[in-house]
């Protein structure tokens, strides 16, 4: 896995991620719900704010 950057989390909460990703605990794969292209990707990143994924 190469992770390459995050929206609304930060590097030091990785470690964190991480071991639960290890442990079984997180799926990242669940965590992706499209695949976007890298030219949408400022389109996308402008509104990832608005995404309704905050607890």
């Amino acid at each position: 896995m190469q992770l390459v950057g995050s929206l609304g989390m930060p590097a030091p909460h990785y470690p964190h991620m991480l071991e639960m990703i290890g442990a079984g605990k997180l799926n990242p794969v669940q965590l992706a719900t499209k695949r976007i292209s890298l030219n949408e990707a400022g389109a996308e990143i402008e509104v990832m704010p608005r995404y309704e994924t905050w607890a």
